[in-house]
């Protein structure tokens, strides 16, 4: 299909369009802006539901002086979303008026893209975690080590013999050597409220904790420090720490 344009002044002020695809969760609306670092280098035009492989397909226009850095390979296209936590909000803008942002790639020119869940991160550490049950652990969820965040849930699928939750985790580079062979988890998500004779006792975690959940972890002090934990290691999801893992203090030296 091609778009016939009134005269060549109107064609080359166009751009080029460009389709999306997008699994449907995530709310895009025609007009939508697309923008790299703040500036807007192109708009939403349409999008329509793609009944065929589900989800939505939407087309979009880049700005002619933009199309040269977005309209290639590997461009990466994810929705803005405003992130809520302890130290204030960030991508204030966000919350104003949604837009997509991108990351231009760099090759041959393309015109076909996906719509991600967030921008290009790191290549971590994969490790599994299993519990009994999902809880608030969805894909996004963080890893946290001492309240600062390392990494986060980047899958969430019932096991093979549907009797657990497997979370599969990804731990920034120059924090992977924090998880050892024996390293304990613990979900820390929500506010835990427990009632005895004295009333009600209320434990909260960070503000990122309430609003997002959050998987923390320590490790327990040993004569000999254990090894650092081999990719994919599978570890036990608890609910919540025993108060004993909270007291733990064990001195990790960075390689």
């Amino acid at each position: 299909v091609w778009k016939l344009y009134k005269d060549s002044k109107s064609a080359r002020k166009f751009g080029r369009a460009i389709t999306i695809t997008s699994s449907g969760d995530q709310e895009v609306s025609k007009g939508m802006a697309i923008k790299y670092q703040g500036v807007t280098v192109g708009e939403v035009t349409l999008v329509i539901p793609n009944f065929n492989k589900g989800g939505i397909e939407i087309t979009a226009r880049i700005l002619p002086e933009y199309v040269d850095k977005i309209a290639v390979a590997n461009s990466h296209f994810w929705l803005a979303e405003p992130e809520i936590g302890l130290n204030g909000i960030k991508n204030v803008s966000a919350l104003l008026s949604k837009h997509i942002n991108v990351d231009p790639g760099k090759g041959e020119r393309n015109t076909k893209f996906e719509l991600s869940k967030g921008p290009v991160q790191p290549e971590g550490k994969i490790f599994q975690l299993q519990s009994e049950t999902r809880g608030s652990v969805s894909e996004g969820t963080p890893i946290l080590f001492r309240e600062l965040e390392i990494g986060s849930v980047i899958d969430v699928q019932l096991g093979e013999f549907a009797d657990r939750i497997i979370s599969t985790i990804q731990i920034e580079p120059d924090y992977a050597y924090l998880i050892r062979a024996n390293t304990v988890f613990w979900n820390v998500s929500g506010v835990d409220v427990s009632i005895g004779l004295s009333g009600a006792n209320i434990k909260a975690g960070t503000v990122d904790s309430l609003l997002r959940g959050g998987i923390t972890f320590s490790t327990p002090p040993t004569n000999e420090l254990q090894p650092v934990a081999s990719e994919d290691q599978s570890f036990y999801l608890y609910p919540q720490a025993e108060d004993e893992w909270k007291s733990w203090r064990t001195a990790i030296p960075r390689p």
